[in-house]
């Protein structure tokens, strides 16, 4: 069992495990679902050639994805630099 801080209860590899794989789980959802996004707003604005509105909506899409990825590896940058406190944050802002 790994040490734990004061008022932890200690946890079981296994447990670490399982927590660690529904992590990377997440993690992953968190970067191809707007990488699917991503990638159909391509292919219609390569496909459809469309303007105006329907134009500016594309890249907008583009670009709301491309800020989720920045802000899931954001996230995952802070796990690595201080994972206590990146797990406090994410519990607090309940995502």
């Amino acid at each position: 069992m790994e040490p734990t801080q004061p008022g932890e209860q200690p946890r079981e590899p296994e447990g670490e495990i399982e927590s660690l794989r529904a992590g990377i789980r997440e993690f992953s959802h968190e970067i191809n679902n707007p990488l699917g996004i991503i990638r159909m707003a391509l292919y219609f604005l390569q496909t459809t050639d469309p303007t105006g509105e329907k134009r500016e909506h594309y890249f907008k899409v583009i670009d709301e994805g491309l800020e989720r990825i920045d802000e899931s590896l954001l996230r995952l940058k802070a796990l690595r630099e201080n994972p206590t406190q990146a797990e406090n944050k994410k519990t607090s802002s309940g995502t």
